[in-house]
């Protein structure tokens, strides 16, 4: 069956609101099947603890014990949605998770998700990775489905309030949800005596997108009618919409406020307003672009330590946001115009302004020189930019001289850093040239395990017979045998 792809009006609501539901296809008895495995592994009185130790959680390894579930990517809802919203050259991410919620469990604080316990990246507000929840069993709001803010996905800030505020994701048995990774959540307190299961996958755009991959019958953006009104972000969403459409040039400004408006509303404390201002600003030629450029630089400050970046929680907003918000808004406008500001500022004296200054030359299709200037940035003293640079060279979808940078990427002994430079070289890795067969043969001996996950990737993405050559013995080496259980017979 051909994928359905997603309407013009459901693209609208996910950039919006950050979230949208799909039903498959697949019958009741396989749902049933996946809920009831899982009912044997999960013992009554399992109490769920985020991000802890999970004895009775298969984690990584959910699909070699369930092969089945290679079922659900392929239905035609599910595989559509995500055609539409990543391209047709999706990854399924190595990173999965069996996330259950019992009776005896509370609900979660609300969160934004790390990137495998990783939390010095910078948020991206394009979808490069969303989060896909399947629930094998019904799933109404008492029997405590994750909950969501609605456009929350682009807030760094908390948004207050807590589960008990959020909008359930639940629905019949077999519901896939599809959010934006970045999405404020929370899992919901389950009022039932029933368990609660749900599936999380991470699937990651490889290409950047040339033309609509949805069912698009209206290329013009319009604010959709179920827009969240607590994250008033026009601008910023039509950005994120003709950026998906493959439109070249930045969105047009449409508001009536003066440059000197919008510099006091990026100024500002309401974080949307200023990264409203900021999407506006850079939609207004050179002046708006200098504007952004000025904020940007006058930055300061270092980033903080890890062990302080609480994503999550919110800590992070307090890194000088308006020149955060300039930074959006200068990934967003004319490569030509704001790129040697960007460059410039991988200069700066201020940590903070060097990462967001790397992680924006990401953002928009670069030249030559804004290469080279993520090159540099590739190369700084502060742990925090040469990731955000690793992380904006992959997301530049193409080699572009970047090879030795994150090659020397993937030596570095901070594991964040060798994840960055190892998904980077799955988006540059060319289907049929070999080049790349010799780098990613020494990932599958990191010690990572997503880095030699990327690894794979690579290889299968290259695909010829040469990878194919060093590919198969490690996943023959590698294969988990679904039929053998624990404690049961060996043969």
């Amino acid at each position: 069956m051909n994928p359905r792809l997603l309407t013009d009006g459901q693209m609208r609501s996910f950039i919006a609101n950050g979230v949208v539901n799909v039903q498959p296809a697949l019958p009741a008895s396989y749902h049933r099947a996946i809920y009831e495995a899982f009912d044997k592994i999960v013992p009554d009185d399992h109490v769920e603890h985020p991000g802890k130790a999970k004895p009775n959680n298969p984690g990584n390894n959910i699909i070699p014990l369930m092969p089945q579930l290679a079922e659900l990517f392929e239905d035609p809802a599910v595989k559509g949605a995500l055609i539409s919203l990543l391209g047709a050259d999706h990854m399924l991410d190595p990173h999965r998770a069996l996330h259950n919620n019992m009776p005896i469990d509370g609900p979660q604080p609300l969160h934004k998700d790390s990137l495998f316990a990783f939390k010095r990246h910078v948020r991206t507000h394009r979808p490069w990775t969303l989060l896909l929840f399947y629930y094998p069993q019904e799933t109404p709001p008492e029997r405590g489905p994750t909950g969501v803010i609605p456009g929350s996905q682009y807030a760094l800030r908390h948004p207050g309030g807590d589960a008990s505020s959020a909008f359930p994701l639940g629905g019949p048995a077999g519901t896939v949800a599809i959010g934006a990774f970045d999405v404020w959540h929370a899992r919901m307190r389950n009022f039932t005596n029933q368990k609660r299961f749900m599936l999380k996958f991470l699937m990651s755009r490889m290409t950047l997108p040339t033309a609509p991959s949805w069912d698009c019958a209206d290329d013009r953006w319009r604010d959709p009618e179920d827009a969240p009104r607590r994250f008033p972000l026009s601008p910023l969403w039509r950005g994120g919409w003709n950026w998906l459409a493959g439109k070249p040039t930045p969105a047009e400004a449409t508001g009536g406020e003066s440059i000197a408006d919008l510099e006091a509303r990026l100024e500002g404390d309401d974080e949307s307003l200023s990264l409203s201002a900021a999407y506006e600003l850079a939609g207004r030629g050179p002046a708006g672009i200098a504007s952004l450029g000025r904020r940007l630089l006058a930055g300061t400050g270092e980033n903080l330590p890890e062990d302080e970046t609480t994503a999550e929680l919110g800590g992070r907003y307090a890194e000088d946001p308006a020149a955060r918000a300039a930074a959006f808004g200068l990934g967003a406008s004319d490569p030509a115009a704001a790129g040697p500001i960007l460059a410039e500022a991988t200069r700066s004296s201020s940590g903070v302004v060097r990462k967001m200054a790397a992680f924006a030359l990401g953002e928009m299709r670069g030249d030559a020189a804004q290469d080279a200037a993520l090159v540099r940035a590739a190369g700084d003293s502060d742990p925090h930019v040469r990731i955000t640079a690793l992380a904006a060279m992959g997301r530049h979808c193409a080699a572009n001289g970047f090879v030795p940078s994150l090659r020397q990427g993937l030596a570095d002994p901070e594991d964040e850093i060798r994840v960055q430079s190892a998904l980077a070289f799955v988006r540059c890795a060319t289907p049929g040239d070999d080049s790349l067969v010799d780098i990613a043969q020494a990932q599958l001996r990191d010690t990572n395990r997503y880095v030699v996950a990327y690894g794979a990737e690579t290889l299968e993405r290259i695909g010829t017979p040469r990878a194919m050559r060093v590919l198969m013995p490690f996943l023959k080496s590698a294969r988990w045998c679904p039929f053998t259980k624990s404690g049961e017979s060996i043969y």
